[in-house]
C-alpha cells in the first residue's frame, strides 16, 4: 500500500464506507494494509471509533482477522484492547 492506494480508498470509497458505518481505517484494517493504517492514523483517523453497526474497533477487527502487523500498528499508536467502540 502506498499514497495512491490511500487516495483511492479515501476518495473512491468514502461514500460506501460512510453508508456502512465503517471508517476508512476500518476498511484498511479489514484489508490487512498496515502501512495504509499508519498513513490514515497520521492523517487524523480516529483510533477509538467503532463501526456503527457492530461497535467493533479497528483493533477488534485486526485481531479477529488475524492481521498481526495491523494490530501491532494500532497498539503502537495507543489502541486500547478494552475499548468497546461506543
Amino acid at each position: 500500500p502506498n499514497a495512491e492506494y490511500f487516495y483511492f480508498i479515501t476518495f473512491h470509497y468514502s461514500e460506501r464506507i460512510a453508508s456502512s458505518g465503517c471508517s476508512a481505517l476500518h476498511a484498511a484494517v479489514a484489508a490487512d494494509h498496515a502501512s495504509l493504517c499508519k498513513q490514515l492514523l497520521d492523517a487524523g483517523a480516529k483510533l477509538h471509533s467503532g463501526s456503527s453497526s457492530k461497535k467493533h474497533t479497528a483493533l477488534h477487527i485486526a485481531c479477529v482477522k488475524g492481521h498481526d502487523a495491523v494490530a501491532r500498528v494500532l497498539v503502537e499508536v495507543g489502541s486500547d484492547p478494552y475499548d468497546r467502540g461506543e
